[in-house]
Protein backbone atom coordinates (compact mmCIF):
# COMPACT_ATOMS: atom_id res chain seq x y z
CA UNK A 1 0.00 0.00 0.00
CA UNK A 2 1.24 3.50 -0.83
CA UNK A 3 -0.22 6.80 0.37
CA UNK A 4 0.79 10.40 -0.25
CA UNK A 5 0.76 13.33 2.17
CA UNK A 6 2.17 16.83 2.50
CA UNK A 7 5.43 16.85 4.47
CA UNK A 8 6.34 20.54 4.40
CA UNK A 9 6.90 23.66 2.33
CA UNK A 10 10.14 25.04 0.89
CA UNK A 11 11.10 28.69 1.47
CA UNK A 12 10.05 29.43 -2.14
CA UNK A 13 6.53 28.20 -1.42
CA UNK A 14 6.77 24.80 -3.13
CA UNK A 15 5.11 21.97 -1.25
CA UNK A 16 7.08 18.81 -0.49
CA UNK A 17 5.19 15.52 -0.37
CA UNK A 18 5.96 12.28 1.43
CA UNK A 19 5.08 8.81 0.19
CA UNK A 20 4.39 6.15 2.80
CA UNK A 21 4.86 2.54 1.69
CA UNK A 22 3.72 -0.49 3.70
CA UNK A 23 4.55 -4.09 2.78
CA UNK A 24 2.67 -7.31 3.41
CA UNK A 25 5.00 -8.07 6.35
CA UNK A 26 4.44 -4.70 8.04
CA UNK A 27 7.71 -3.09 6.96
CA UNK A 28 7.14 0.64 6.35
CA UNK A 29 9.14 3.26 4.46
CA UNK A 30 8.67 6.98 3.91
CA UNK A 31 10.17 8.67 0.84
CA UNK A 32 10.36 12.45 0.43
CA UNK A 33 10.30 14.40 -2.82
CA UNK A 34 13.03 16.66 -1.46
CA UNK A 35 16.39 14.98 -2.04
CA UNK A 36 14.62 11.68 -2.84
CA UNK A 37 15.19 11.08 0.88
CA UNK A 38 14.48 7.82 2.67
CA UNK A 39 13.06 9.57 5.72
CA UNK A 40 12.15 6.41 7.63
CA UNK A 41 12.39 2.63 7.42
CA UNK A 42 10.32 1.11 10.20
CA UNK A 43 10.20 -2.51 11.29
CA UNK A 44 6.81 -4.08 12.12
CA UNK A 45 7.66 -3.41 15.80
CA UNK A 46 7.77 0.32 15.03
CA UNK A 47 11.57 0.68 15.32
CA UNK A 48 12.85 3.18 12.74
CA UNK A 49 16.31 1.99 11.64
CA UNK A 50 17.50 5.02 9.61
CA UNK A 51 18.71 8.38 10.88
CA UNK A 52 16.98 11.58 9.83
CA UNK A 53 14.50 14.24 10.89
CA UNK A 54 10.80 14.43 11.71
CA UNK A 55 10.29 17.66 9.75
CA UNK A 56 11.45 19.21 6.49
CA UNK A 57 13.34 22.23 7.88
CA UNK A 58 16.40 20.34 9.24
CA UNK A 59 16.85 18.60 5.87
CA UNK A 60 17.29 22.05 4.30
CA UNK A 61 20.15 22.90 6.65
CA UNK A 62 23.57 21.30 7.16
CA UNK A 63 23.55 17.56 7.83
CA UNK A 64 25.68 14.58 6.69
CA UNK A 65 23.37 13.48 3.84
CA UNK A 66 20.84 11.68 6.05
CA UNK A 67 18.95 9.32 3.71
CA UNK A 68 19.54 11.33 0.55
CA UNK A 69 19.98 10.52 -3.11
CA UNK A 70 23.56 11.23 -4.22
CA UNK A 71 24.43 12.49 -7.71
CA UNK A 72 25.53 13.25 -10.26
CA UNK A 73 28.76 11.76 -8.94
CA UNK A 74 28.96 9.92 -5.64
CA UNK A 75 32.05 10.12 -3.47
CA UNK A 76 35.23 12.14 -4.13
CA UNK A 77 36.54 13.42 -7.45
CA UNK A 78 40.18 14.47 -7.44
CA UNK A 79 40.81 18.23 -7.76
CA UNK A 80 37.10 18.72 -8.52
CA UNK A 81 37.72 18.26 -12.24
CA UNK A 82 37.54 15.73 -15.07
CA UNK A 83 37.79 15.54 -18.85
CA UNK A 84 35.32 14.25 -21.42
CA UNK A 85 36.48 13.85 -25.02
CA UNK A 86 39.35 16.27 -24.44
CA UNK A 87 37.29 18.98 -22.76
CA UNK A 88 38.08 19.84 -19.13
CA UNK A 89 35.21 20.41 -16.70
CA UNK A 90 35.44 21.89 -13.21
CA UNK A 91 33.07 21.27 -10.31
CA UNK A 92 32.75 23.03 -6.94
CA UNK A 93 35.51 22.03 -4.52
CA UNK A 94 33.49 21.18 -1.42
CA UNK A 95 35.93 18.72 0.21
CA UNK A 96 39.20 20.60 0.44
CA UNK A 97 40.44 20.92 -3.14
CA UNK A 98 38.25 18.01 -4.24
CA UNK A 99 34.59 17.47 -5.06
CA UNK A 100 32.33 15.36 -2.85
CA UNK A 101 29.02 13.83 -4.00
CA UNK A 102 28.74 16.06 -7.06
CA UNK A 103 28.87 19.36 -5.20
CA UNK A 104 27.00 21.33 -2.51
CA UNK A 105 23.86 21.54 -4.68
CA UNK A 106 23.70 17.95 -5.87
CA UNK A 107 20.71 15.65 -6.22
CA UNK A 108 20.35 15.62 -2.43
CA UNK A 109 19.38 19.31 -2.49
CA UNK A 110 16.88 19.17 -5.35
CA UNK A 111 13.08 18.91 -5.27
CA UNK A 112 12.10 15.79 -7.19
CA UNK A 113 8.66 15.29 -8.71
CA UNK A 114 6.94 12.25 -7.26
CA UNK A 115 4.00 10.11 -8.26
CA UNK A 116 2.50 6.72 -7.45
CA UNK A 117 2.52 4.19 -10.27
CA UNK A 118 0.93 0.95 -9.10
CA UNK A 119 3.25 -0.56 -6.47
CA UNK A 120 6.00 1.99 -7.12
CA UNK A 121 6.91 5.51 -6.07
CA UNK A 122 8.58 7.25 -9.03
CA UNK A 123 10.63 10.39 -8.37
CA UNK A 124 11.95 12.38 -11.33
CA UNK A 125 14.48 15.19 -11.54
CA UNK A 126 15.97 16.97 -14.55
CA UNK A 127 19.46 18.37 -14.02
CA UNK A 128 20.25 21.16 -16.53
CA UNK A 129 23.34 21.26 -18.72
CA UNK A 130 26.19 22.83 -16.75
CA UNK A 131 24.67 22.35 -13.29
CA UNK A 132 27.48 22.02 -10.71
CA UNK A 133 29.88 22.02 -13.68
CA UNK A 134 28.63 18.83 -15.35
CA UNK A 135 27.97 18.64 -19.09
CA UNK A 136 24.62 17.51 -20.43
CA UNK A 137 20.99 17.71 -19.48
CA UNK A 138 20.31 14.66 -17.34
CA UNK A 139 16.88 13.22 -16.56
CA UNK A 140 17.13 11.00 -13.48
CA UNK A 141 14.60 8.76 -11.77
CA UNK A 142 14.50 7.08 -8.38
CA UNK A 143 11.96 4.25 -8.31
CA UNK A 144 11.11 2.79 -4.89
CA UNK A 145 9.09 -0.32 -4.10
CA UNK A 146 8.48 -2.26 -0.89
CA UNK A 147 7.72 -5.97 -1.02
CA UNK A 148 7.58 -8.19 2.07
CA UNK A 149 10.93 -7.50 3.79
CA UNK A 150 12.78 -5.77 0.94
CA UNK A 151 12.97 -2.11 -0.05
CA UNK A 152 14.11 -1.87 -3.68
CA UNK A 153 15.48 1.23 -5.36
CA UNK A 154 16.10 1.52 -9.10
CA UNK A 155 18.13 4.56 -10.13
CA UNK A 156 17.98 5.50 -13.80
CA UNK A 157 19.40 8.34 -15.88
CA UNK A 158 19.63 9.52 -19.48
CA UNK A 159 21.66 12.40 -20.91
CA UNK A 160 21.85 14.45 -24.10
CA UNK A 161 25.67 14.84 -23.79
CA UNK A 162 28.31 12.41 -22.57
CA UNK A 163 28.64 12.96 -18.83
CA UNK A 164 29.83 11.03 -15.76
CA UNK A 165 27.09 9.43 -13.66
CA UNK A 166 27.53 7.55 -10.39
CA UNK A 167 24.34 7.50 -8.34
CA UNK A 168 23.85 6.02 -4.89
CA UNK A 169 21.76 6.43 -1.76
CA UNK A 170 23.09 7.60 1.59
CA UNK A 171 21.02 6.22 4.46
CA UNK A 172 22.62 5.74 7.87
CA UNK A 173 21.50 2.57 9.65
CA UNK A 174 21.23 1.83 13.35
CA UNK A 175 19.45 -1.46 14.02
CA UNK A 176 19.36 -1.06 17.80
CA UNK A 177 17.62 2.23 18.48
CA UNK A 178 17.60 4.20 15.23
CA UNK A 179 20.51 6.43 16.21
CA UNK A 180 19.91 7.24 19.85
CA UNK A 181 23.22 5.55 20.74
CA UNK A 182 26.36 4.66 18.76
CA UNK A 183 26.61 1.43 16.77
CA UNK A 184 28.97 -0.13 19.30
CA UNK A 185 26.82 -3.28 19.39
CA UNK A 186 26.76 -3.74 15.60
CA UNK A 187 28.69 -6.25 13.51
CA UNK A 188 29.47 -5.94 9.80
CA UNK A 189 30.19 -8.47 7.07
CA UNK A 190 31.48 -7.19 3.71
CA UNK A 191 31.24 -9.83 1.00
CA UNK A 192 34.10 -8.44 -1.08
CA UNK A 193 37.71 -9.65 -1.21
CA UNK A 194 39.32 -6.44 -2.48
CA UNK A 195 39.35 -2.75 -1.67
CA UNK A 196 40.73 0.50 -3.09
CA UNK A 197 43.96 1.95 -1.73
CA UNK A 198 43.36 5.55 -0.63
CA UNK A 199 45.66 8.55 -0.34
CA UNK A 200 45.73 11.07 2.53
CA UNK A 201 42.65 12.82 1.08
CA UNK A 202 40.66 9.56 0.95
CA UNK A 203 40.87 9.44 -2.85
CA UNK A 204 41.81 6.17 -4.60
CA UNK A 205 45.42 5.93 -5.78
CA UNK A 206 44.35 3.57 -8.58
CA UNK A 207 45.62 0.44 -6.82
CA UNK A 208 43.25 -2.40 -5.93
CA UNK A 209 44.37 -4.41 -2.90
CA UNK A 210 43.34 -7.70 -1.31
CA UNK A 211 41.56 -7.40 2.04
CA UNK A 212 42.61 -10.80 3.37
CA UNK A 213 44.60 -10.48 6.59
CA UNK A 214 44.20 -6.69 6.71
CA UNK A 215 42.18 -4.35 8.92
CA UNK A 216 39.65 -4.18 6.08
CA UNK A 217 38.97 -7.92 6.11
CA UNK A 218 35.30 -8.11 7.08
CA UNK A 219 34.69 -11.55 5.58
CA UNK A 220 33.64 -12.59 9.08
CA UNK A 221 31.40 -10.53 11.29
CA UNK A 222 33.17 -7.92 13.39
CA UNK A 223 32.49 -4.50 14.81
CA UNK A 224 32.99 -1.77 12.19
CA UNK A 225 36.00 0.39 12.98
CA UNK A 226 34.92 3.90 14.02
CA UNK A 227 36.96 5.57 11.26
CA UNK A 228 35.80 3.50 8.27
CA UNK A 229 35.37 5.47 5.05
CA UNK A 230 36.52 2.93 2.49
CA UNK A 231 35.41 1.39 -0.79
CA UNK A 232 35.29 -2.38 -1.17
CA UNK A 233 35.31 -4.00 -4.60
CA UNK A 234 32.93 -6.80 -5.55
CA UNK A 235 34.14 -7.07 -9.14
CA UNK A 236 35.83 -5.03 -11.86
CA UNK A 237 33.44 -5.68 -14.74
CA UNK A 238 31.30 -2.68 -15.68
CA UNK A 239 29.12 -4.89 -17.88
CA UNK A 240 28.16 -7.20 -15.00
CA UNK A 241 24.69 -5.89 -14.12
CA UNK A 242 23.46 -8.76 -11.96
CA UNK A 243 22.28 -8.02 -8.43
CA UNK A 244 24.99 -9.12 -5.98
CA UNK A 245 25.00 -9.39 -2.20
CA UNK A 246 27.53 -6.88 -0.85
CA UNK A 247 27.18 -6.64 2.91
CA UNK A 248 25.30 -7.60 6.06
CA UNK A 249 24.86 -5.42 9.14
CA UNK A 250 23.63 -6.87 12.45
CA UNK A 251 22.77 -5.62 15.94
CA UNK A 252 23.79 -7.98 18.74
CA UNK A 253 21.30 -6.20 21.04
CA UNK A 254 18.15 -6.60 18.95
CA UNK A 255 19.22 -9.42 16.61
CA UNK A 256 17.99 -7.43 13.60
CA UNK A 257 19.90 -7.59 10.31
CA UNK A 258 19.94 -5.70 7.02
CA UNK A 259 21.39 -7.14 3.82
CA UNK A 260 22.62 -4.81 1.05
CA UNK A 261 22.54 -5.97 -2.58
CA UNK A 262 23.38 -3.99 -5.71
CA UNK A 263 24.26 -4.10 -9.40
CA UNK A 264 27.25 -1.78 -8.91
CA UNK A 265 30.83 -3.06 -8.47
CA UNK A 266 31.75 -1.12 -5.32
CA UNK A 267 30.51 -0.50 -1.79
CA UNK A 268 31.51 2.56 0.21
CA UNK A 269 31.24 1.99 3.97
CA UNK A 270 31.24 5.06 6.20
CA UNK A 271 30.89 4.42 9.93
CA UNK A 272 29.81 7.97 10.67
CA UNK A 273 32.88 9.32 12.44
CA UNK A 274 32.06 12.89 11.44
CA UNK A 275 28.38 12.96 12.33
CA UNK A 276 28.27 16.09 14.48
CA UNK A 277 25.93 16.61 17.40
CA UNK A 278 22.56 17.20 15.80
CA UNK A 279 18.98 16.71 16.95
CA UNK A 280 17.28 13.94 14.97
CA UNK A 281 13.99 12.11 15.11
CA UNK A 282 11.97 12.22 18.33
CA UNK A 283 14.56 14.56 19.84
CA UNK A 284 17.41 12.04 19.70
CA UNK A 285 20.85 13.62 19.93
CA UNK A 286 22.94 12.08 17.15
CA UNK A 287 26.71 12.11 17.24
CA UNK A 288 29.80 10.33 15.88
CA UNK A 289 29.17 6.69 14.91
CA UNK A 290 25.46 6.79 15.71
CA UNK A 291 24.81 5.30 12.27
CA UNK A 292 26.66 3.59 9.44
CA UNK A 293 26.21 4.35 5.73
CA UNK A 294 26.46 1.49 3.22
CA UNK A 295 26.61 3.02 -0.26
CA UNK A 296 26.74 0.80 -3.37
CA UNK A 297 28.37 2.66 -6.25
CA UNK A 298 30.97 2.71 -8.99
CA UNK A 299 34.57 3.27 -7.89
CA UNK A 300 35.26 6.78 -6.52
CA UNK A 301 37.12 9.10 -8.91
CA UNK A 302 36.59 6.58 -11.71
CA UNK A 303 36.21 9.43 -14.20
CA UNK A 304 39.93 10.18 -13.67
CA UNK A 305 41.21 6.57 -13.50
CA UNK A 306 41.37 4.77 -16.84
CA UNK A 307 41.75 1.37 -15.13
CA UNK A 308 38.45 1.78 -13.24
CA UNK A 309 35.01 0.99 -14.74
CA UNK A 310 34.03 4.04 -16.75
CA UNK A 311 31.22 6.18 -15.27
CA UNK A 312 30.61 8.00 -18.56
CA UNK A 313 27.01 7.88 -19.75
CA UNK A 314 26.47 8.50 -23.47
CA UNK A 315 23.32 9.95 -25.06
CA UNK A 316 22.26 6.61 -26.53
CA UNK A 317 22.59 4.69 -23.25
CA UNK A 318 20.57 4.17 -20.08
CA UNK A 319 22.15 4.31 -16.63
CA UNK A 320 20.46 1.77 -14.35
CA UNK A 321 21.55 0.93 -10.81
CA UNK A 322 19.52 -1.31 -8.49
CA UNK A 323 19.88 -1.42 -4.69
CA UNK A 324 17.97 -3.83 -2.47
CA UNK A 325 17.73 -3.47 1.30
CA UNK A 326 16.41 -6.68 2.90
CA UNK A 327 15.56 -6.57 6.59
CA UNK A 328 15.53 -9.65 8.79
CA UNK A 329 14.03 -9.13 12.24
CA UNK A 330 14.84 -11.21 15.31
CA UNK A 331 12.39 -13.99 16.09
Amino acid sequence: MITKRKFGTLPNGQDVYAFDLTSQSGLRATILEYGAILQSLCLPSGLDIVLGFDELAPYLGPHPSFGTAIGRMANRTREAAFSVDGTRFSMPANAGQHNLHGGPEGFDRRLWQGKIEGDYVVLTHTSPDGHQGFPGRVRAQMIFSLQKTTLSLDMMARTDKTTPINLTHHSYFNLTDGGVTPIDDHDLIVLCKKHLELDHDNIPTGRILNTSGTMLDYSRAKHPAPDLDDCWIKHHNAKNKSVKKLAKLMSSTTGHMIIICSTQPGLQVYSGAHIGEIIGKSGALYGPNHGIALEPQNFPNAVNEDSFPSPLLKPDALYHHTIRYTVKTAK
